[in-house]
């Protein structure tokens, strides 16, 4: 049998690591009841949903959503948000480092062309 304290350990340390999906389909077959498995699983993904950045993330995503008349599921809607949401995220701080990265080089070039009299 499966030990209270190994399933905590494997939940985890795992729980989010696709490599051990089978592990995890493995272990909830050999304990007498699921249900402890999947009580520390839903305790370990409720861990994630209260950090406050990933609640802010969804809460944004779900101001965004198209009117409930909208053909599309409320999940496929709430996920498109939430990747146009991290894509402007990402893009906004690719833009950030590419402004960082042309105001240094033109520090240097100024640099360069004052210490050298150009």
């Amino acid at each position: 049998m499966v030990e209270h304290g190994r399933l905590e350990e494997l939940v985890e340390q795992h729980l989010y690591d696709a490599k051990w999906k089978e592990v995890f389909l493995l272990a909830a077959g050999l304990v007498d009841s699921a249900d402890e498995l999947l009580v520390l699983m839903r305790r370990k993904a409720d861990e994630i949903l209260d950090m406050q950045e990933i609640n802010t993330l969804l809460q944004t995503a779900g101001a965004s959503l198209l009117p409930n008349a909208n053909k599309y599921p409320v999940v496929i809607r709430r996920s498109t948000a939430v990747f146009i949401i991290i894509k402007h995220a990402v893009t906004r701080a690719l833009f950030r480092v590419l402004a960082l990265a042309l105001a240094l080089d033109r520090n240097l070039l100024l640099g360069y062309a004052q210490a050298n009299n150009l």
